[in-house]
């Protein structure tokens, strides 16, 4: 399984590893039912998983996407204090963001679009009322059709 880094103060750089799909959970996602095993390779590529703590955590993990070369990020936004003083700095990290992402969450009604109103949104979002191991395999079979289309290797999670 990929180590998990807590962001912002995390040991995550450039020279890590090269990967294809950031996974990024916010607080409270990893007990947000059963965990799911994760796969070591999406579309030939590695997957890296960084758990964070808070919505400054978070959005310094994503302004971090492009240092580790990811081609496609995952957001797992979990348990997020949702205050309008965080909002404005996640949607800009959001709308900056140059790679597609995809939303996964296990309740409905917490999706960030309806909290931050960003330009540039998901590609899809996933939600699996309490069962995030479907969440996952449906999350990660999205993520291995955009990142074989997009050449980053074989369709394969």
């Amino acid at each position: 399984m990929p180590p998990i880094v807590t962001a912002p103060h995390s040991r995550v750089h450039a020279s890590m590893m090269t990967i294809a799909l950031l996974i990024v959970q916010g607080p409270g996602a990893a007990v947000e039912g059963e965990a799911p095993v994760l796969p070591t390779r999406c579309a030939g590529h590695g997957i890296k998983r960084i758990v964070c703590e808070d919505v400054a955590a978070l959005t310094a993990a994503l302004r971090a996407a492009p240092t580790l070369a990811a081609a496609m990020v995952v957001i797992e936004p979990g348990k997020l204090n949702r205050r309008v003083a965080d909002a404005s700095s996640l949607r800009r990290t959001l709308d900056a963001l140059p790679m597609p992402y995809i939303e996964l969450h296990a309740d409905r009604g917490v999706e960030l679009d309806a909290w931050l109103h960003p330009q540039h949104g998901p590609v899809a979002v996933v939600v699996t009322l309490c069962d995030r191991a479907r969440g996952y395999a449906m999350t990660l079979g999205i993520a291995a059709r955009r990142l074989a289309s997009a050449g980053a290797g074989s369709c394969r999670c």
